[in-house]
């Protein structure tokens, strides 16, 4: 059994500015959301065709929602997936526009999480009951992105971009809102794609081709990844900084006072100036 978990960025504003940037002419909005849902409904449909077992998990991550778990091909009695992951992802989308989230930055990490968890215990299980379904088995997780940046995120999510990668949890990622260096670290970490999508159209394709099973993929990848690491103050990407020793937050400047965990520098510094003088 192979278990794939499709993050669906789940914020409202994010895709009605991603439709009405790529609407052909005013008023095509509908169309571009319609076209985008449909290549994700294609791309898990030809994930369960594949194998029986096979599992498909279908998350919406972003800020007032109550559920983020919207599709398990396991659980549901419904046999028509479609029409489970198009209501799924509506519901979502409005769910989030009622919420007042008119947020610039993604909220990833906890839905991250959990697909994380449920596939290892998807991979547990299949462990218990046959050691031959399991063998060689690698869990995927494709992240369908809108916005670019996490913000104060950075640490979580690099956590655990490393935690996946040491349960052989391969993430890939189709960014629609543009490059995204903390994406490209998780693809580059898990041994997963990273691919921008500049038109509508190209969307299952890049699906079809680039996010299926390593086997039968397209192994073409980039070739340069940013590593610089972003700072907790300002939420950008930085070269050269500052590490707080006790929870390793990146400062692009010198402060007093650990903006993320409150952890007081200065206490540190005249504590050691003390036992000096002693």
């Amino acid at each position: 059994m192979t278990s794939l978990a499709v993050l669906v960025d789940g914020s409202a504003c994010a895709w009605g500015a991603f439709a009405e940037a790529k609407r052909e002419k005013p008023g095509m909005e509908k169309e571009v959301l319609t076209r985008a849902f449909r290549s994700i409904v294609t791309f898990s449909n030809v994930h369960l065709s594949l194998a029986q077992s096979n599992q498909l998990l279908l998350y919406a991550y972003g800020n007032g929602m109550s559920k983020k778990l919207l599709y398990d091909s396991v659980r549901s009695d419904n046999p028509d997936s479609s029409s489970c992951i198009i209501k799924g992802i509506r519901g979502a989308l409005r769910e989030n526009s009622t919420s007042g989230d008119a947020r610039k930055c993604g909220v990833l990490a906890a839905t991250l999480a959990t697909a994380i968890c449920q596939i290892r215990k998807a991979a547990t299980l299949g462990t218990n009951k046959s050691e031959e379904t399991i063998s060689g088995q690698k869990g995927r997780i494709v992240i369908i992105s809108l916005l670019p940046d996490f913000g104060s995120q950075h640490s979580l999510l690099m956590n655990l971009f490393f935690s996946a990668h040491k349960h052989d949890i391969c993430i890939d990622v189709v960014s629609l809102g543009g490059s995204s260096a903390l994406l490209q670290q998780a693809a580059d970490i898990t041994a997963g794609v990273f691919q921008v999508i500049h038109k509508i159209e190209d969307l299952p394709r890049i699906l079809m081709t680039r996010c299926l099973p390593v086997s039968i993929r397209d192994s073409t990848s980039f070739t340069t990844v940013d590593y610089r690491a972003a700072c907790v103050c300002h939420e950008k990407l930085v070269s050269n900084g500052w590490t707080c020793s006790v929870c390793l937050a990146v400062l692009c400047s010198f402060m007093a006072i650990c903006p993320s965990c409150g952890a007081c520098v200065q206490d540190h510094s005249s504590s050691k100036e003390e036992k000096e003088t002693d």
